[in-house]
């Protein structure tokens, strides 16, 4: 098919996902952003739905009934926009939900990294019963903990101008935590609702196994949206090492490989990769100390068996003879080289 039109920079970073809109098609990238185009990719529409804290946004669905717009990303929520790109709900769930996808009556679903599918309703003759709704929030809920609120800016700030239309900010409120987000139509900070900090943490095992090799921290990476393989690596290893041996075993592009090493960076332990290469050095050197052999004025061996030799020369000399584009000096040049093989 003829190409139509090609957009360069239509994000900052990775586009995730492109999906079909009413109005051409939508678009979402993990700079944040959320856009939507129309067939002759003429932009029509683009907020930010993520702050800074968000890395990756995983993917997203239009819902054709009401042109609303579904998101899912890293941070374990799926949220719900309206056709303006207003936040109009955020769902928390109790894994970090890969992908969204609307069905053909107006519902969505969900897939999550614990393996489980949720299919989310407007209709409340489809709604789950209410044991499954509260078991889904207690389990959601039980996977996170009000973030700490030192530190944070307090509500006297939400008099202060946002510095960009979509600007994501946390503040601290009547105690608690609380996501908001400058609206330069509204001209004042919206409230998005209560930021939640790190999951409890749960007893994991010092080391986890990946073919055959003990490691402190294995994970899985998207190198596409079907394909996916599991990178493992210890405190002590050096981030870029790994992730250039990762990403040159894999062919991952620059972008994609920028955001492995993102990830992996922060999980180890400059300290501990210091004392690694301060040991694996000292190794180096007593073995430099150890008895090493002199070679002998025959050179080295090429072959355990050196019976092979003369006919491999004799074949080398016949090719050489044949060839037209061999000087004066090439050939002498050979000549000494078979010689010390010989």
């Amino acid at each position: 098919k003829d190409l139509v039109k090609r957009v360069r920079k239509a994000h900052d970073h990775v586009v995730r996902k492109l999906v079909p809109h009413p109005l051409g098609f939508a678009s979402c990238a993990n700079d944040g952003t959320l856009k939507v185009w129309s067939n002759q990719a003429e932009l029509l529409l683009s907020f930010t739905a993520y702050g800074e804290d968000t890395k990756f946004v995983y993917g997203m669905t239009t819902i054709p009934q009401t042109n609303q717009m579904v998101t899912c990303d890293d941070g374990c929520t799926v949220k719900v926009w309206s056709q303006d790109g207003k936040l109009q709900q955020t769902i928390v769930h109790p894994a970090i939900v890969r992908a969204v996808a609307a069905l053909p009556n107006g519902d969505f679903v969900s897939a999550g990294s614990d393996g489980m599918a949720r299919i989310f309703s407007r209709d409340p003759t489809r709604f789950a019963s209410v044991t499954e709704i509260q078991n889904f929030t207690a389990s959601a809920q039980s996977e996170m903990q009000p973030m700490d609120v030192a530190g944070l800016p307090g509500e006297a700030e939400l008099m202060k101008a946002g510095q960009k239309d979509g600007q994501v900010k946390i503040f601290a409120v009547q105690g608690k935590a609380m996501v908001y987000r400058w609206s330069i139509g509204d001209m004042k900070w919206v409230c998005v609702g209560q930021a939640m900090g790190a999951g409890r943490k749960k007893p994991k095992p010092k080391k986890t196994e990946l073919d055959g090799k003990m490691y402190d921290h294995v994970t899985k990476v998207f190198i596409t949206e079907q394909q996916s393989v599991m990178l493992g690596w210890n405190v002590d290893d050096d981030p870029r090492d790994v992730v250039d041996s990762f990403a040159a075993l894999y062919s991952l592009p620059e972008d994609l490989k920028a955001q492995v090493y993102e990830f992996v960076a922060p999980k180890t332990d400059p300290n501990a990769i210091a004392a690694r290469k301060a040991r694996e050095k000292s190794e180096r050197m007593a073995g430099y100390m150890r008895h090493v052999p002199n070679w002998t004025k025959q050179g080295f061996k090429l072959y355990s068996d050196t019976k092979k030799i003369p006919a491999m020369t004799k074949r080398i000399r016949k090719l050489a003879a044949s060839d037209q584009s061999l000087t004066k000096d090439d050939h002498k040049t050979l000549a000494v080289l078979l010689a010390n093989i010989e």
